[in-house]
C-alpha cells in the first residue's frame, strides 16, 4: 500500500508539473520555498518520531494509514518534483500525459518489486528489536541530513 501511495504521489507532481507548475514556479518563487520548508520540517518530524520508537512485533499498518503514508513521504520529496520540473520542458511537447503516467508507474513498480523481495529473506533479521532500533536510529540520522541539505540549497 506504501508503494501505490508513493507512486500516487509521483503521478500527482507528473501531472502538476505537466499542466504548468513550471510557469506559476517562475513568477512565484516562493512557492519552491514552501515547499522546501514542507519538507524540511516533514523529515524532522519523521526523524523524530523513528529515533523514539519503541520497537515491537513487525504488524502491517491498515491499508488506508499505509497509503497515506506513502503518499506523504512521496509528495514531500522535493528531488522528484525537482526531477520532474527539469525534464519536462524537454519532453512535453512529443509527449503525452498519459505516457508519462505510464512511464513512472511501471518504473517505479519495478523498483518497489526489487525492494521487496530483496526485503523478503531478511524478515527474521528485521523482528529483531535491537535491530528495529538500529535500523530507526540510522534512518533519523539520514533524515535530518536530508532535511539539512534540502535547507542548505
Amino acid at each position: 500500500w506504501a508503494a501505490i501511495g508513493i507512486t500516487l504521489a509521483k503521478l500527482t507532481m507528473v501531472t502538476i508539473v505537466f499542466f504548468g507548475v513550471s510557469a506559476a514556479l517562475q513568477n512565484a518563487p516562493w512557492v519552491i520555498t514552501l515547499l522546501k520548508v514542507f519538507g524540511v520540517g516533514f523529515l524532522l518530524f519523521r526523524a523524530w518520531i523513528l529515533w523514539h520508537k519503541i520497537p515491537g512485533k513487525l504488524q502491517p499498518l491498515a491499508p488506508g494509514k499505509d497509503f497515506a503514508t506513502g503518499f506523504a513521504v512521496g509528495f514531500s520529496n522535493p528531488q522528484p518534483f525537482a526531477f520532474y520540473l527539469s525534464v519536462m520542458p524537454a519532453v512535453i511537447v512529443t509527449t503525452q500525459v498519459w505516457a508519462l503516467w505510464v512511464i513512472v508507474t511501471v518504473g517505479f513498480a519495478l523498483v518497489a518489486a526489487a525492494y521487496i523481495m530483496a526485503t523478503a529473506p531478511l524478515k527474521g533479521w528485521l523482528e529483531s528489536a535491537k535491530n528495529q532500533v538500529f535500523i530507526n536510529r540510522i534512518l533519523s540520522v539520514v533524515f535530518v541530513l536530508l532535511a539539512l541539505w534540502i535547507a542548505l540549497r
